[in-house]
């Protein structure tokens, strides 16, 4: 599967192809979450996969809502 500029990926919506690729070649992309924080840096194949759902406010969540929070 493919990634392009308005892709939405549970809560991350793929805003910019950048120029940075991983030791492998793959791409990042830049998204924003849901949660409003606009710089989430991802590559494609963690979109595609499911592997990355949030810039990790769904983690945080989570972790309130079982009181592991400091």
């Amino acid at each position: 599967m493919a990634v392009h500029i308005g892709d939405v990926f549970d809560k991350l919506t793929v805003i910019e192809k950048t120029d940075e690729r991983d030791n492998q070649g793959n791409v990042f992309w830049l998204c924003k979450c849901e949660c409003g924080n606009n710089n989430v840096k991802v590559r494609g194949f963690a979109l595609t996969s499911g592997k990355i759902k949030s810039c990790g406010c769904m983690r945080k969540q989570r972790a309130k809502k079982m009181g592991l929070n400091n």
